[in-house]
């Protein structure tokens, strides 16, 4: 009877030291697969809390530090594909956007529109009042396009004083030429930058999609025609491209 109590007794001292090793073996696959690590023993007073809570301690910093990561990544993508100054989309990013919407309009049969807008007499104001004024009048007037659009069109600064918006499923040409007119009336109000204030224009070229272009080269090109064209008209106007 003794021997068999014996038995018992060590077979129980087994399970119970066996037992929270195998708790710390699975945890340890658990968090190796990316897992939540819980259940663990960390009231133990022993060496296997201690493990525990070591591995606890390891267990959080660990994921504190990928968090950390994952969103130094995220904020290198975004700077990756946004403007630095102006924090509107940049040159690559309007691409793929660009991309995906032609793929759209044409699965869809809508039309485009492709708004190039140049700032007049930039050059002057940047020689005349400094770099530091030309940035802080780039930065409002982004602000500025962004309030007159939809959400679902995209404003971008691609270089420059040259920025390019496209517009998503427009029935006509009146469509575009009132966001156009709300986006010079915008601009045209004075710029009250370093209690200085100051009055600027803009001109804007337009091609549409399919007309003008079947895709973001060829529509870009002619956007920028159509914008020069404005210009040469006189500056602080609107143009449509024209075959002719």
């Amino acid at each position: 009877a003794l021997c068999a109590v014996c038995i018992a007794l060590a077979a129980y001292v087994a399970r119970a030291v066996t037992r929270p090793i195998n708790s710390m073996s699975r945890a340890a696959r658990c968090f190796a697969e990316g897992q939540t690590v819980d259940g663990l023993p960390l009231a133990r007073s022993d060496e296997i809390g201690v493990l525990a809570r070591s591995f606890f301690r390891m267990q959080t910093q660990i994921r504190r530090q990928l968090a950390e990561l994952q969103l130094r990544r995220e904020e290198m993508e975004r700077l990756a594909r946004h403007d630095s100054l102006t924090g509107l989309p940049n040159r690559l990013l309007f691409a793929e956007h660009v991309g995906r919407a032609l793929t759209a309009a044409r699965r869809d049969v809508t039309r485009l529109a492709l708004m190039f807008i140049d700032i007049d007499k930039f050059k002057p104001i940047n020689d005349n009042l400094g770099h530091a004024f030309g940035d802080l009048l780039l930065a409002e007037f982004s602000a500025r396009l962004r309030s007159v659009l939809r959400e679902s069109d995209m404003p971008a600064r691609i270089g420059g004083d040259e920025f390019v918006v496209l517009l998503h499923t427009i029935q006509s040409e009146e469509d575009v030429m009132i966001v156009a007119e709300k986006i010079r009336h915008t601009i045209n109000q004075p710029f009250v930058l370093e209690d200085q204030s100051l009055s600027v224009s803009a001109c804007i070229g337009i091609a549409l999609y399919p007309e003008d272009g079947e895709d973001l080269a060829e529509l870009s090109r002619n956007a920028d025609k159509a914008m020069y064209r404005a210009k040469e008209n006189g500056r602080n106007g609107v143009a449509f491209f024209s075959h002719e």
